[in-house]
């Protein structure tokens, strides 16, 4: 015979619900490991293996701050400016985006500001046309390795 719950035994099982709260998502084993053989490798100057265990660490976690940390220090030691950039954008938008304190987005805007020179002039231009946005704040959709490569006789695949 089926009974109708009553109120107060609703009300019970949504408390033990509630208190219950969202699970963390914790990182997978597979993140972690290939973030640290990413580190070690970097450390180890091994180039070519740290960036195979980046990208293995962000198609596991596209999120992850640390691991796009990560992949500016690999820029970094790689010398590839466009790479540290654009690195270092995701981690600035990854970083607000989830909450980041006001002092960890002014350090990574200053890092930022220092190795991307779009950013003054950009800060420049608006402020002529009488804008008071931060270039930071833009979403980049290009790079200047894309522009290099241009070839005009594969105009017809841009």
């Amino acid at each position: 015979m089926w009974m109708k719950p009553s109120l107060a035994s609703f009300a019970l099982t949504l408390l033990s619900f509630a208190s219950l709260g969202t699970p963390a998502q914790p990182q997978s084993a597979g993140f972690k490991r290939a973030l640290d053989q990413a580190e070690r490798a970097l450390k180890a100057e091994d180039m070519p293996r740290a960036w195979e265990s980046l990208q293995r660490a962000l198609e596991r976690d596209p999120k992850s701050i640390a691991a796009w940390g990560l992949r500016a220090r690999w820029a970094e030691a790689n010398e590839d400016r466009d790479e540290l950039v654009y690195s270092l954008y995701r981690q600035v938008q990854l970083s607000r985006a989830q909450g980041a304190s006001d002092e960890e987005l002014e350090a990574l805007r200053a890092q930022l500001e220092a190795v991307d020179p779009q950013v003054a002039k950009l800060t420049d231009l608006l402020a002529r046309a009488g804008f008071d946005h931060d270039p930071v704040e833009f979403r980049r959709y290009g790079s200047a390795r894309k522009l290099y490569n241009f070839d005009i006789d594969h105009m017809d695949a841009y």
